[in-house]
């Protein structure tokens, strides 16, 4: 996995990943994953009391869905968007 760098002044985190050219950001207890060109994006945010992300919102442009398997972009995403929420600690020891 590639390292933690700082992003735009708002975000946390930005971790350019992968072969889907997402890219993952963090804005408080909220885990944004998204493609470079605006094509996808999903939020996830911190559970409270829980060691889990849940989804927030999503949006996918439809000339993504034609592109992409769907259901492949929705898994890769969740996985890097708890990756990263486990790295900064939010499910307990890393």
């Amino acid at each position: 996995m590639p390292s933690l760098t700082n992003a735009q002044p708002w975000l946390g985190i930005h971790l350019p990943t992968d072969d889907l050219g997402l890219i993952v950001e963090t804005e408080g207890a909220h885990v944004l994953v998204r493609t470079p060109r605006g094509g996808f994006r999903v939020t996830y945010k911190k559970s409270p009391g829980f060691p889990e992300l849940v989804w927030e919102s999503e949006w996918l442009s439809s000339a993504m869905k034609k592109s992409v398997g769907v259901a492949h972009l929705r898994a890769r995403a969740w996985r890097l968007a708890n990756d990263v929420a486990n790295k900064l600690g939010w499910f307990g020891a890393t």
